[in-house]
């Protein structure tokens, strides 16, 4: 089981370090052009402040699909908050009918810990980042 986790992080690592040659994302040249967080300077130039919420975000997503990517990573992150109470509840009745604590039930239980939720979503986020800004972004 240790070596499978280890085989797998191993894997991650890589595929993480193999992201600038894959050419999955912008290019280096690309990624200087384009700040992160793109200011709003960039965005205000287009909108007028007459349109309502929907076309503003609309027109914000066509600039940089990275805002979509990044609104559904925090919805996701919310929604997993709000059922965190659940997955805790449900790992604890799973716990009490089953007599050898299984990493299923701790793996429910871990994700029901309010305080992780934003720290486990955030590596999506940060994989998003370097996706479309480069792994340079992650660290600015």
């Amino acid at each position: 089981m240790i070596l499978r986790r280890l085989r797998l992080l191993r894997m991650v690592l890589f595929l993480w370090g193999m992201l600038p040659f894959c050419g999955i994302g912008m290019s280096p040249a690309m990624a200087e052009t384009m700040p992160f967080p793109i200011p709003l300077e960039h965005y205000a130039a287009q909108e007028s402040v007459t349109e309502n919420l929907g076309s503003i975000l609309g027109h914000r997503i066509r600039c940089s699909p990275f805002n979509l990517v990044a609104t559904l990573l925090f919805l996701a992150a919310i929604l997993h908050t709000l059922c965190a109470s659940r997955l805790t509840q449900l790992a604890k009745r799973m716990a009490k009918n089953s007599q050898i604590p299984s990493f299923r039930i701790r793996l429910l239980h871990l994700l029901g810990e309010t305080e992780i939720i934003f720290g486990l979503w955030v590596i999506p986020l940060c994989l998003a980042i370097a996706l479309f800004f480069g792994r340079q972004a992650i660290g600015t």
